[in-house]
């Protein structure tokens, strides 16, 4: 399921048309994001969570080269 497909499953099951169903999720949407961004973490109960996880920087191999390399740290 892609975001169209649950647009069109809220308009068709809430009786709503496409355009308002499509508010509702970009807001939803956006409302998570934020959230993420503010570095919070959010649970829908029954559903699951987002969060966004710090990977520290590591050492690494490099394929190429055959040698060590410093692999930088990312928020995913």
């Amino acid at each position: 399921m892609n975001k169209s497909d649950l647009i069109r499953m809220l308009a068709e099951k809430e009786d709503l048309t496409l355009k308002n169903a499509e508010s509702a999720v970009n807001t939803i949407f956006k409302s998570i994001e934020q959230a993420l961004a503010q570095g919070d973490r959010v649970e829908i109960r029954g559903f699951g969570y987002f969060q966004v996880k710090n990977y520290e920087e590591y050492d690494g191999w490099d394929r190429k080269t055959g040698g060590c390399c410093v692999i930088p740290g990312i928020d995913f």
